[in-house]
């Protein structure tokens, strides 16, 4: 895509999730400020990830309960304090706890740092990569970034505007939402 069909789609996108835009503005802005995930956060990390889909919403809230929060946050301001080039640590990490697979992971990175991060789902990475992967991968994940990443560069846009706006190109195809 182009710099300008990116930022239509990303505009489109932000006007029709408002509900997602302003949680993720919130908890970001608390990411930040305490480099670290409190449980409280990672609930509604998880609220927001799986909004529409209710069954998976509910398994994951479930496990999430399993997770001490002292380590969670202790574990997570190191994940914060990485530098950037350290993706699979981060992800390993944080995937290191029950309930959090690379989706949820992609999210608080992104939440955390929307500028070098994205969300990654199956929609962004079918129109990214033309195929829909039968799982999501920390692996997949990286080559995912290494792409919107480049594309980011090149445009002179954060990595979730870019995420944002082939989110949104592939959910019109499929009618998502």
């Amino acid at each position: 895509m182009e710099r300008e069909e990116i930022l239509e789609w990303t505009d489109k996108h932000d006007k029709k999730n408002s509900w997602w835009i302003q949680q993720e503005r919130e908890i970001g802005d608390r990411l930040r400020e305490t480099k670290k995930l409190s449980k409280d956060d990672l609930n509604r990390i998880i609220e927001w990830k799986f909004e529409s889909n209710a069954l998976v919403k509910t398994v994951q809230l479930n496990r999430m309960k399993k997770i001490n929060e002292q380590f969670l946050e202790k574990v997570s301001n190191e994940v914060f304090n990485l530098d950037v080039n350290q993706d699979m640590k981060r992800i390993t990490l944080l995937c290191g706890f029950y309930g959090i697979g690379p989706a949820v992971a992609s999210v608080i990175l992104t939440f955390y740092d929307p500028e070098n991060y994205c969300v990654v789902d199956f929609h962004v990475y079918q129109e990214v990569f033309g195929f829909r992967p039968k799982y999501l991968t920390p692996e997949k994940y990286i080559g995912l970034l290494g792409k919107l990443r480049k594309e980011a560069r090149k445009y002179c846009l954060n990595v979730r505007d870019i995420e944002k706006a082939y989110f949104m190109k592939n959910c019109e195809k499929t009618l998502c939402r």
